[in-house]
């Protein structure tokens, strides 16, 4: 069984790597500070706990910004249950 890519298939893919990066760089420094807030919250999230719900997560205080820093977009979009229960 032989594999063929086709030129109509690579042409295809080009386009949308193409449309995906098209932007204007207002929307891409958006996105980029949206994405810098989103740390911040997050480290702020995560340097609020103690070290006892940071010790059940299997997180230590010293690997926070490491640990923030390697989290992709998806993960950052993440809500924190303390802001929830906050009154």
């Amino acid at each position: 069984m032989s594999i063929y890519i086709t030129r109509k298939m690579i042409d295809s893919s080009v386009q949308k790597s193409r449309a995906q990066m098209n932007g204007s760089i207002f929307t891409v420094l958006f996105r980029w500070v949206r994405k810098q807030l989103r740390r911040r919250s997050m480290m702020a999230d995560l340097q609020a706990m103690d070290d006892k719900m940071l010790d059940d997560i299997g997180i230590r205080r010293a690997d926070i910004p490491r640990l923030v820093g390697s989290l992709g977009d998806r993960d950052l979009r993440m809500r924190s249950m303390g802001q929830t229960y906050r009154t």
